[in-house]
């Protein structure tokens, strides 16, 4: 390890960060009748966000929808600006990054939208919530949500807490191999790990959204070990990247 030159890891965050929109939020309104829409929105807010996916699936598979019909809403979804730019020099640097992903929302929305915007391969790993298809032997397949590992975590959805995940993944990598940590957010639940990075790290947080105003409106910045940085369009991580 020691002749071997270390990397930098880069954590990204999914929906709003990745893409640019909030994946349930966006197919659930496309999908769902009013009706079925005033039922889901009247859901507490902090119920575990699992049981939400399986009611708005369910509602949208008893329309008759295809997972064709899915997949072809959430193709809608544009990529944030400049992240087409990233990963073409993530790419085309390999040796110098590796690129996770930890996000809340599950696996088959993630996976789907990784490869139909060709950057599948950019990650070596995706930290999730899992899913599967309900009905695997028959034609009507459609989406199960699977319940994510139990946290303790008072601020977090029950769903999943990205301060878990991170920990998990310190516990389970040999984390010399990496010089530094960037990660790359938006919402509240991003916070939770941005307060686990250390001083040789880096946050960026999407500009006017959640974890912007937290960290540069709220000045929760004080509160992190870890430098932090706005950025609006993705093409301000790469110049980050190349400058370090």
């Amino acid at each position: 390890m020691s002749n071997e030159k270390k990397k930098i890891l880069l954590i990204f965050d999914f929906d709003k960060t990745i893409i640019n929109d909030d994946s349930f939020g966006y197919y659930a309104i496309k999908m769902l009748t009013k009706e079925e829409k005033d039922k889901l929105f009247r859901t507490p807010r902090n119920q575990n966000w699992v049981i939400g996916f399986n009611l708005t699936l369910k509602m949208i598979a008893s329309h008759g929808t295809t997972l064709n019909e899915f997949n072809k809403v959430l193709e809608e979804i544009p990529l944030s600006k400049g992240m087409n730019e990233l990963f073409s020099y993530i790419g085309k640097n390999k040796s110098k990054y590796e690129a996770v992903i930890m996000s809340s929302n599950y696996q088959y929305v993630i996976l789907h939208l990784l490869k139909y915007y060709n950057i599948f391969d950019i990650f070596s790993e995706i930290i999730c919530t899992p899913s599967r298809l309900s009905n695997p032997d028959e034609k009507d397949q459609f989406i199960y949500v699977l319940d994510n590992k139990p946290h303790n975590c008072p601020k977090c959805n029950p769903c999943n807490c990205k301060s878990k995940d991170f920990n998990e993944f310190l516990s389970s990598h040999d984390m010399n191999k990496y010089e530094k940590i960037v990660f790359v957010g938006d919402g509240w639940n991003d916070f939770c790990l941005a307060r686990e990075l250390s001083d040789k790290d880096m946050v960026f947080a999407r500009k006017n959204f959640v974890l912007y105003k937290k960290l540069f409106e709220e000045n929760l910045q004080n509160s992190l070990k870890c430098k932090a940085e706005a950025w609006d369009d993705a093409k301000d991580i790469v110049k980050y990247l190349q400058s370090i």
